[in-house]
């Protein structure tokens, strides 16, 4: 078997290193490495791997080169992987860990990490010598190297995002990450001429996805110490002159907000995902940014890419776009039936980059496959052109007092009132009505609003069974480590203020 193929996540690295080998592959604050030494690296630890005799890993480690480096490796050794956030809870993390059936934890070099996960096995960098590589001839040492590594097989388990409960651990093969990677490389165009910045955390599918789509197309990735600290984000973009970034729309806005006056000539691509991008952010995006491309995505874990809507396209602005390529969406009914255009139902997706299922069996089932299809539970609908548009999730569709309810509408509604900047719309249980609405409020300016202006807001605009019961006045809307909306956080928070 040749490694150097498209058949395996690493086979990009490989690729690269040997058309670029002295170009940058990653740069973080403090140090660089170039694609040859990055390879060298990559087969060392792999070797280590080899030694060990490890099948299955969990990885539980912060954003650094190493990371990427021991990730690579994995895939080139054939072991088995599952993914941790180590910004989680611990409590989250060991009860993550009894699902992922394995006792083996790769941690940072924090010796507090072995105290909290004593019950493991805990191996470190300094385990796998890092950095003391010495290979010259990397490409004739892969030729020897074993390569008994099935590509239909399980490589990569993830977590969903978990902004409503518990991450769901989804598996997902060589082969469908890489068809993923073959028809990005259709939609973005990366090119080993860009520079790129992901300020997320690598342990979270669109940065990891991301660093792998920018490496395997010969490009440099620029790390930080700290994706949250937003003035360091927008000076490496200025001092690296970054031509990439790939972030949620939350931390678009929060860099735009932070930029300021500012103007980004270098950016050439901002690749939104992970919630529907506003026109707000969109404009504020291409203010800061003018000589770059938004492009937005919608995805999900389970699914990989399902569209795309592109500045230059004309793409209707309340839509996500069309379908990605190499993909088919269906809209159907609750008893499976194909929906026609403007009809609105569950989204199903047909592509060869959808996961091979959840890693336990007793996982929520909103994702289901039928065949080639496969959904997650999203609803929306296609116009005659097949633009798709989201009718968010069902998890936004509550039935109070007797009344079906979609909170996305209410947000919107809110959104209306100049006063606001941020709204999000939820609902808690009550014995008497089963749910009652909430909201979440960010003003523009402290003290701008109050309860008592957005009760006579909502008696004008808003039906009485829509209105939110209980209101919240915030500086920020609280987000999960991906920067998604963080909605179990705000339900607890209203839970314990309510009537």
């Amino acid at each position: 078997m040749n490694l150097i193929n498209q058949e395996f996540i690493h086979s990009g690295i490989i690729l690269q290193a040997n058309a670029f080998p002295k170009k940058a592959a990653v740069r973080s604050e403090s140090y660089e490495i170039s694609y040859d030494e990055f390879l060298s690296e990559i087969v060392h630890v792999s070797e280590r791997l080899k030694y060990l005799e490890i099948k299955k890993i969990n990885l539980l480690k912060s954003d650094d080169i190493e990371f990427l480096i021991i990730f690579f490796a994995m895939s080139l050794a054939g072991v088995e992987i599952t993914l941790f956030d180590p910004s989680w809870p611990v409590s989250l993390i060991n009860k993550l860990l009894l699902k992922s059936n394995t006792n083996t934890i790769i941690l940072d070099k924090n010796s507090s990490y072995k105290k909290k996960y004593s019950n493991y096995k805990t191996l470190t960098v300094e385990d796998f010598g890092l950095g003391k590589s010495t290979k010259k001839n990397i490409m004739n040492d892969l030729k020897y190297f074993n390569t008994s590594i099935n590509s239909s097989k399980v490589f990569f388990n993830g977590f969903t995002s978990g902004s409503l409960s518990d991450p769901k651990i989804f598996s997902r093969s060589h082969k469908s990450w890489v068809k993923s990677l073959s028809m990005s490389r259709q939609e973005f165009s990366f090119s080993y001429e860009d520079k790129a910045i992901i300020p997320g955390p690598l342990s979270h599918g669109i940065s990891l996805f991301g660093a792998l789509d920018i490496l395997s197309n010969g490009g440099t990735l620029n790390i930080l110490n700290d994706y949250k600290n937003n003035k360091n984000i927008l000076n490496t973009i200025n001092k690296e002159e970054v031509t990439v970034i790939i972030l949620v729309p939350t931390k678009l806005d929060l860099l735009c907000d932070v930029a300021q006056k500012s103007r980004m000539n270098s950016v050439l691509k901002i690749v939104s995902a992970g919630s529907k991008l506003s026109e707000r952010i969109r404009k504020k995006a291409l203010d800061i940014f003018p000589n770059a491309e938004v492009i937005e995505y919608y995805g999900a874990s389970e699914l990989s890419f399902v569209s795309i809507s592109k500045t230059n396209e004309n793409c209707p602005p309340n839509s996500v776009g069309r379908p990605f390529s190499g993909v088919s969406i269906d809209i159907r009914d609750t008893q499976g039936n194909s929906l026609r255009q403007g009809q609105v139902g569950d989204i199903w997706v047909k592509s060869h980059m959808i996961c091979e299922n959840y890693l336990s069996s007793s996982e929520d089932k909103k994702f289901r496959i039928d065949g080639d299809w496969a959904t997650v539970g999203d609803i929306g609908w296609l116009d005659k052109n097949n633009f798709l548009y989201l009718n968010k999730r069902k998890d936004n569709i509550i039935t109070s007092s007797g009344y079906t309810i979609d909170l996305s509408s209410v947000e919107d509604k809110l959104m209306e009132l100049p006063g606001i900047k941020e709204v999000v719309v939820t609902s808690i249980a009550h014995e008497k009505w089963g749910e009652v609405i909430v909201a979440l409020v960010v003003p523009y300016f402290k003290d701008m609003l109050n309860e008592f202006i957005l009760n006579e807001y909502c008696k004008l605009n808003i039906e009485t069974y829509s209105s939110p019961k209980l209101w919240n006045l915030s500086n920020k809307i609280p987000l999960t480590s991906s920067g998604k909306v963080h909605y179990s956080l705000i339900k607890k928070d209203f839970q314990r203020n309510k009537f």
